[in-house]
Parts: structure tokens; C-alpha cells; sequence
């Protein structure tokens, strides 16, 4: 766990310094998003939830790294299903805007104070729980997908309410 947790520091470094190198080649947001939904059905059903897609983006092909932008769209998918204490229920959505494609993961689970919405994006930031925290994790997911987001010219806003679930913007 230490190892990894090295690897992870290691890793958010490189894309902080700017080293971080794509691989850009044309891809299919919509293929990409049935993979990733494909590679989270055991969890999910696990916890008996289920996902709907509303993909609405006429022209879902994007300039992108195939391997980092499939690594977002999982690492959506697996927080929206670890982080509710119901069966999860996750919306996603796409659609074309005049710079390109709008992309929304949308959850059930326990939401983020407007205080934490500010962090979350933060190397090794993690919403306290108290001393139990039932999810495991180093608080580098979500600097990973912000600064992939980003490298691709790309945005992110989370929009959450506690106990009303979170909507990621992208």
C-alpha cells in the first residue's frame, strides 16, 4: 500500500511539473464510456446498482488519450458507486457544446459539503469521516482526473449537496 501510495505522489508529480505526455489519437467518448460501464457491472451489481445512460453527443469522437481519458471515466464510475450508502444509481450523460463534448457522471450517494467541494481536487485531500473511513483510498484520484481533464484542454466542476449525491461537470 505504502508502495503504490509512492507511485500515486510520484505519478501527480509528473503532471504537476508539466511532464505528463498524451498520447493523442481519435476516440469515441460513447465507446469509451460502454467500456468503462462494462469494467465496473461486477461492483456494481454487487451493490445492486445500476446505471442509465443519456448519451446525447451527436459527434461523441474527441482528440484524446485513450488509456488516460478511460482511466477518468472509471475512476468517476467506482467513486459514484463506493461513495453512497444506498444501491447505487448513476447518470451519465453527454452532449455537444459549440467547443466540444459535455460529459456529466451523476450519483446517489452521501454528497460533499460546499466547504470540501473547494478540496477535493487537492493531492491527498480526503473528506473526513471521523476515524472510520470506509473507503479506501489516498486522496489522489481526483487530482489525477482534474489534471488529465485539464492536459486535454478540458474542465471539471463538481455540483453536490450532502446526502443529495454529486454531479461531475466536464
Amino acid at each position: 500500500r505504502l508502495s503504490l501510495l509512492v507511485e500515486n505522489v510520484l505519478q501527480i508529480s509528473i503532471l504537476e511539473k508539466g511532464e505528463f505526455k498524451l498520447k493523442i489519437q481519435t476516440v469515441d467518448l460513447h465507446q469509451l464510456i460502454e467500456q468503462a460501464i462494462a469494467n465496473t457491472k461486477l461492483q456494481l451489481e454487487k451493490r445492486g446498482g445500476e446505471i442509465f445512460t443519456d448519451l446525447q453527443a451527436q459527434t461523441p469522437e474527441m482528440e484524446g488519450d485513450r488509456v488516460h481519458l478511460s482511466n477518468i471515466l472509471f475512476h468517476l464510475i467506482d467513486k459514484a458507486i463506493k461513495y453512497t450508502t444506498e444501491k447505487p444509481k448513476i447518470i451519465i450523460r453527454t452532449a455537444n457544446e459549440k467547443d466540444g463534448v459535455h460529459l456529466s457522471i451523476q450519483d446517489n450517494g452521501i454528497g460533499i459539503s460546499k466547504e470540501n467541494q473547494l478540496k477535493i481536487f487537492e493531492p491527498l485531500f480526503r473528506v473526513s469521516t471521523g476515524n472510520v473511513h470506509n473507503v479506501k483510498g489516498f486522496g489522489l484520484g481526483l487530482n489525477y482526473v482534474k489534471a488529465v481533464i485539464e492536459k486535454h484542454g478540458g474542465t471539471i466542476h463538481v455540483e453536490s449537496s450532502i446526502g443529495k449525491g454529486s454531479k461531475f461537470n466536464i
